[in-house]
């Protein structure tokens, strides 16, 4: 029996609940969708009311109330409303009935403004909070995206503004209308948005002459990625975190951008194809590992992607740097967007072969081609002939002041000296500190030093902090096989002045490696001060000199570690983001520095200038470039070995100089710098 009155009640449930809907809950249920609906039509609502409410009481003063028999309808309206909308009106006016009616209207007034008030507040409210939080979308075009957060993005802003200032100095006038006079750079980052534009604020230097746009979501999220407008981007710079599985979450990012590109192109809705006017934006990602170079074969629909190692790059530059004293200065220069750059010229009368393009500007010097075929080709054989098609890669402030010369390629008389190039001699390395960089930067040293060199590693005892962190360095350093060094290991405190002066009896290059992911950054950088003060302090009153290579990992501290010599290099995030952004600005760049930075193909060397002419002859930059021709190689530049401290007029370096035809008497310890396929010191 039980059961039977449970059934009859759920068999005659639905038809009770569909009785109690009566028009009361009908109206109920409409007016809470106006109100959820936003606040459009909840002030429609009230403005509607609002004018029943003031029509009522207008017609009821008008009709019943004896005072007003002589009025129009029209002003009994007016009176009405006046009183709704200012609560002191109604005492002015005379007789009872007449007061009465408008107090009620007065009443009335005061609730429904007070309600248009508190929801245009509410609204208002909202709207700020919501551009707080940075979630609405960038309107830009032809910008700079950022997707993610990382130290150096102060230092990549700044080379964009700086980048940027070039071009408009390059510009006609008319060009300057055209081109906006502001670049902009839109961020996007799991971070609160008011942080990020104060961080920024205060950091960049130049933070007035660029619009920046900072807005807060994922950069793995589809509709996060479509608030920065990436369809529309010039170029996309995805920044890798500092997480163990930075290059996943890389992938999420590849993938959403190409969703974002596939979606786009069906719904012709911020597409990212071309179109007339506009390009595909070219997109640079940071990658810890080169295995996962084959991320690319995932994304089909993003053809502009260039996935940068940021930890080789930086191992091949530490160790170059180690090895040339000088060569650090060199390509810091490269990178750095007012000094001289690797630019793109379009040619139509190029000279007959690559050697005579050499000589062929007053400005600037070309160091190889990129063929109509799209191949780029660094120090080619100098009888390689060009086409009319192809582009010539030069170095120069940049490509709209470049000067032809006015006789063409010109024969230079080469005051040659015969001599015997000999290969470089065993070195001995002294290496303190270790990180997971240290590992790469061992197996470059062994490609490029001879057989025979050695390698001293010197590390932080960590066993009290860490047990199995000496053991873990140990068994790293096991894993590297080495074809030319032989390297000898010892744990000891790195900054002892008295452990590093048992080190210093025979050594020809210093690398001070941070201790990235064992301390915390700033800890980790005033190790790195300590120990470079000590070395420092051994050197100083030496007469050979040395160079001193030294990794940190906050820009910022670089100043604590400021040298006066050229040959002390500070490898900081500062040289990544010059490095990203000169990538960013011209993909093309990508490839030629990735061979200079490697053992194979051409790499810049600085060898001695008695190798190429007579140094007791005066010669100009124009004969040492027609000397290094003979030999195949092509100079950019040159070093002066001794430098007096305070002598202006012979600076130390001097890359792509301005004075070609002026005679110049070298001393046996200047360099010249040049791209050759070989180091011969």
């Amino acid at each position: 029996m039980d059961s039977n009155r449970k059934n009859n009640v759920v068999r005659h449930a639905p038809s009770t609940m569909s009785q109690s809907v009566t028009w009361k809950r009908r109206l109920r249920y409409e007016f809470d969708n106006i109100i959820s609906g936003g606040p459009v039509g909840f002030l429609i609502l009230l403005f509607c009311c609002a004018v029943v409410f003031d029509s009522i009481i207008s017609m009821i003063t008008w009709w019943f109330v004896l005072d007003t028999k002589n009025q129009r309808f029209l002003e009994v309206l007016w009176h009405a409303t006046t009183s709704m909308l200012d609560p002191g009106t109604f005492a002015e006016y005379e007789g009872f009935g007449f007061r009465a009616t408008m107090f009620v209207a007065t009443l009335g007034g005061i609730i429904l403004v007070s309600a248009i008030v508190a929801i245009l507040t509410s609204t208002l409210d909202g709207w700020m909070h919501r551009l707080r939080r940075g979630r609405t979308i960038v309107y830009e075009e032809n910008h700079t995206v950022i997707l993610g957060w990382s130290t150096y993005i102060v230092d990549i802003i700044e080379q964009i503004i700086l980048a940027h200032d070039i071009e408009q100095k390059g510009m006609g006038l008319f060009a300057r209308k055209i081109k906006p006079l502001q670049p902009c750079v839109t961020i996007l980052a799991d971070m609160d948005k008011a942080d990020m534009e104060d961080f920024l604020r205060e950091h960049v230097k130049q933070y007035k002459k660029a619009k920046i746009r900072c807005r807060r979501g994922s950069p793995i999220d589809v509709f996060d990625l479509r608030m920065v407008n990436c369809a529309r981007a010039k170029s996309i710079i995805i920044l890798r975190n500092s997480g163990p599985y930075a290059d996943i979450e890389l992938m999420k990012v590849l993938l959403s951008l190409g969703q974002m590109n596939a979606r786009n192109a069906s719904q012709h809705d911020m597409t990212m194809k071309s179109t007339p006017g506009t390009q595909r934006p070219d997109i640079l990602a940071e990658i810890t590992h080169t295995s996962n170079v084959s991320l690319l074969d995932v994304v089909q629909e993003l053809p502009n992607v260039q996935l940068i190692q940021i930890g080789a790059f930086v191992s091949r530059l530490i160790a170059q740097s180690s090895l040339q004293p000088g060569l650090s200065y060199v390509y810091s220069k490269l990178f750095d967007f007012g000094d001289n750059d690797i630019v793109f010229v379009k040619n139509t009368n190029p000279p007959p072969t690559f050697g005579d393009a050499v000589l062929m500007y007053e400005n600037g010097i070309v160091i190889g081609i990129e063929q109509h075929t799209g191949v780029l080709r660094v120090n080619p054989p100098h009888d390689t002939v060009l086409a009319p098609e192809d582009t010539l890669i030069v170095i120069a402030f940049d490509a709209v002041s470049l000067r032809r010369s006015q006789t063409g390629a010109r024969a230079f008389t080469i005051h040659e000296k015969a001599t015997n190039q000999t290969r470089p001699s065993a070195t001995h390395t002294l290496l303190i500190g270790w990180n997971w960089r240290s590992k790469m930067v061992i197996r470059e040293l062994d490609e490029f030093v001879p057989p025979g060199s050695k390698l001293t590693i010197l590390v932080q005892d960590f066993s009290q902090v860490n047990e199995t962190e000496n053991l873990r360095v140990m068994n790293e350093l096991q894993e590297i096989q080495t074809a030319n060094i032989e390297m000898h290991m010892q744990i000891c405190d790195t900054t002892d002045r008295a452990v590093l002066r048992a080190h210093m009896a025979d050594f020809d290059h210093v690398i001070i490696m941070s201790y990235a992911g064992i301390q915390v950054t700033q800890h980790a950088d005033a190790h790195t001060i300590m120990t470079l003060s000590h070395i420092r302090y051994f050197l100083k009153d030496t007469t050979k000199r040395y160079n001193i290579v030294t990794e940190i990992m906050d820009s910022r501290n670089r100043a604590l570690m400021a040298s006066a010599d050229v040959d002390d290099f500070v490898v900081s995030d500062k040289i990544i983001s010059m490095y990203l952004a000169q990538i960013a600005h011209e993909p093309r760049l990508h490839a030629i520095y990735s061979e200079l930075l490697t053992a194979a193909g051409n790499e810049i060397y600085l060898k001695p200038v008695e190798q190429y002419v007579d140094i007791n002859t005066p010669v100009t930059f124009h004969e040492l470039v027609a000397a290094a021709l003979a030999h195949h190689e092509v100079v950019i530049g040159y070093r002066y070995g001794n430098v007096s401290i305070g002598e202006e007029d012979r600076n130390e370096i001097h890359i792509n100089p301005a004075e070609r035809d002026k005679p110049v008497v070298f001393n046996p310890s200047d360099r010249l710098i040049v791209i050759a396929t070989e180091a011969y010191h």
